[in-house]
């Protein structure tokens, strides 16, 4: 899979856009009502990059060839999770402003939808444990026999 090799956004440019968990429908005759998406929801960001001309006719090249104007996945790290994940390019052609010899790439990103997990440290000592009882409480100070 490819990967991003453009750096780093910038934290003036970046917004994150979450999306709504259901779709709103007004029917012609009637009350209108929310229906919950069953499906994965997209998780979109907009960034904005600061690239020198050449690595700006690289990127370009990159996103019109290698990612075939967009539409291949890609690799890039999430600064929100500090994971790597699959990433899309979403819009239209990728929109600049030039500054002298520099070029603000302003991108619109759609995350692939991932299950990601956190460790997390239950046990202190290792005598004392945190088990759950039937009815989803965590008891405290409970050594395990076996």
């Amino acid at each position: 899979m490819l990967e991003w090799t453009w750096g780093k956004p910038l934290i003036e440019g970046f917004s994150n856009q979450p999306q709504k968990g259901y779709s709103e429908i007004e029917p012609d005759a009637g009350v209108p009502f929310r229906r919950l998406n069953f499906a994965d929801i997209q998780d979109l960001a907009s960034c904005r990059f600061v690239l020198n001309r050449i690595d700006y006719i690289r990127f370009m090249s990159w996103y019109k060839y290698e990612l075939r104007q967009g539409t291949l996945p890609y690799l890039i790290w999430d600064c929100r999770y500090g994971i790597q994940r699959t990433a899309r390019l979403v819009g239209d052609v990728p929109q600049y402003t030039t500054n002298s010899n520099y070029y603000n790439l302003n991108l619109t990103i759609a995350f692939e939808p991932s299950v990601m997990t956190f460790d997390w440290v239950l046990i202190v000592n290792e005598d004392d444990a945190l088990i759950v009882n039937d009815d989803d409480t965590l008891l405290a100070g409970v050594t395990l026999r076996l």
